[in-house]
């Protein structure tokens, strides 16, 4: 049985610039959009941009941020979904398409000694923007640990039990990345769902049994037999 508990949520603020113009609503809703990079002419760019084509691009007519695929991150993190690149919109003609300037590193939700780690299908487009209301872009993922050295908390809860009444180790995320027309900046709001323990461990896919490709939950895998007839799912080269 599933319990959730109660969702959190960040305001990513990026420019407050904004705040000081008249009432007057000129909104270009037009602008507002989640979608995945189809070329690199499409991503924020900068001098710290690691999004690259196939991760997700949130963007309104203040802002543009972009969220990785379920790739592994480069760093901090360790999983995709995470939000790591952002800036400002801009019209000058010295940053064209795909050369902004992002400074921003990368954020992802964090509960209990865990983060979320997609696989598969987990990070989608939720609301393409076409409403001109909202633009949304979910991520959903088994809570894994950020140190693989916290993994006795799951491997060994009897061991532990003498120090810890029953540690909660197995959760699903569900984090909300959304842009709304005019506002400078993006909400990020996250559920914490208590379940079962997952049945699937990112260590576990790679060199694991297959059937095909989509066992291996992953774009970069693939099913093929070994030398000894089995098949696993293997790095696709």
């Amino acid at each position: 049985m599933r319990r959730t508990l109660p969702s959190f949520s960040f305001v990513l603020a990026l420019l407050a610039l904004a705040a000081g113009l008249a009432a007057c609503d000129n909104t270009d809703t037009s602008l507002l959009r989640a979608h995945v990079a189809a070329n690199r002419n499409e991503l924020v760019g900068g001098p710290v941009a690691y999004a690259d084509t196939g991760d997700f691009v949130l963007e309104n007519d203040k802002i543009r941020v972009a969220i990785l695929g379920v790739e592994r991150s480069w760093g901090p993190g360790i999983y995709g979904g995470s939000l790591v690149d952002a800036d400002i919109r801009r019209s000058d003609s010295r940053f064209p398409s795909g050369q902004g300037r992002d400074r921003f590193s990368e954020i992802f939700p964090f509960a209990n000694l865990l983060v979320p780690a997609p696989i598969g299908t987990q990070v989608s487009v939720l609301n393409d923007g076409s409403d001109g209301k909202q633009a949304t872009v979910r991520v959903e993922g088994n809570g894994m640990f950020l140190f693989d050295g916290l993994g006795i908390l799951r491997r060994d809860k009897t061991a532990l039990a003498a120090l810890y009444s029953d540690p909660k180790t197995a959760v699903l995320f569900r984090t909300d990345y959304t842009v709304q027309p005019g506002e400078s900046f993006v909400r990020m709001k996250t559920w914490v769902i208590m379940d079962a323990e997952p049945t699937t461990d990112h260590n576990d896919i790679l060199g694991g049994p297959c059937k095909d490709d989509t066992t291996c939950q992953s774009p970069n895998l693939k099913c093929a037999a070994g030398s000894d007839g089995k098949s696993t799912c293997q790095c696709k080269s």
